[in-house]
């Protein structure tokens, strides 16, 4: 009985794929924040009002609601929300966010560096 060669035959072998010409990547760019930013997110139709408490806002605020300072909810200084607002490190902003069962709800927070 003749032995089989482990050999592939002209049969089997699969014909030669070309070469495909590929051309060389170029570097990625990476851009500064300011220029990767390419919309507004305030002025998206899901984005709640954000607006900045003066002094005396703040202070009414915490009496009004018998809370400290320091026990506020945060918002941190990076939000896009509060980007153009001019605000800085302990700061109270008051977010107001329409509700389909309350109407409107407000909510308020400190800014941290965070």
């Amino acid at each position: 009985m003749p032995v089989k060669s482990k050999t592939a035959t002209s049969k089997n072998k699969p014909a030669p794929k070309e070469a495909k010409k590929v051309a060389p990547k170029e570097a990625k760019k990476v851009a500064p924040k300011e220029e990767t930013q390419e919309y507004d997110a305030t002025l998206h139709v899901l984005s709640p009002k954000h607006e900045k408490l003066s002094d005396d806002q703040v202070t009414e605020l915490l009496k009004t609601f018998n809370v400290e300072y320091a026990k506020l909810p945060k918002i941190s200084l990076s939000d896009p929300a509060i980007e153009n607002l001019e605000v800085k490190l302990g700061d109270v902003i008051k977010i107001s966010r329409p509700s389909p069962t309350s109407g409107n709800t407000v909510y308020y927070r400190m800014v941290i560096e965070q």
